[in-house]
Formats: structure tokens, C-alpha cells, sequence
């Protein structure tokens, strides 16, 4: 997984050295996580990790892969250790 968050990285590199901004800093909710390049954002880039770097993908609800979605998919997932949790989690929108 870290291999592949490596090459991701040093690709992104690339690209931006040849002038090409991809994958371009997007929450659009319709795009698709299996998409390496055209759009990104922090949770995604986590997915993509263990999606193609572990072989180990997270569940998703088909809209955009969330925190919270991370979360829940690690919470109760014997695969996986909690190591902290800030006692003020909470996942909120603020209007």
C-alpha cells in the first residue's frame, strides 16, 4: 500500500512537471473511485491506497467516499486496530 501511495505521488509529480494538473482536488459527487486521475480528494486517495495497493477495498454507498464512510468501515473491522480516537469525533455538516 505505501508502494502504491508512493507511485501515485511521484506520478502526480510528473504530470505536474509536464504542466498536466491531474488529478485535480474535486469533491464532485459523481465521480467514480476506481478513477486514478481525474479527480481526488483525501479520503479517495485513501480508498485508492488500499484499493490498489493493498488489494482491500472499502465499501461505499456509491456517492463519494466520506470520513465518515472510512470510519465506519474501519470501526468494527477486525482487520484493522484502533489506535486513537479523539474523544470530540463527531461528523457534522454545518449549514
Amino acid at each position: 500500500m505505501t508502494e502504491f501511495a508512493l507511485q501515485y505521488y511521484e506520478k502526480y509529480q510528473e504530470n505536474l512537471d509536464q504542466g498536466i494538473k491531474k488529478p485535480i482536488f474535486s469533491f464532485q459527487l459523481s465521480q467514480n473511485l476506481d478513477d486514478l486521475w481525474e479527480f481526488t480528494y483525501c479520503s479517495k486517495l485513501i480508498w485508492l491506497c488500499y484499493h490498489y495497493g493493498a488489494g482491500y477495498t472499502f465499501e461505499n454507498d456509491d456517492l463519494w467516499f466520506s470520513p465518515e464512510d472510512l470510519y465506519h468501515n474501519l470501526i468494527d473491522n477486525e482487520a484493522f486496530e484502533l489506535v486513537y480516537r479523539h474523544p470530540d469525533l463527531q461528523f457534522l455538516i454545518d449549514t
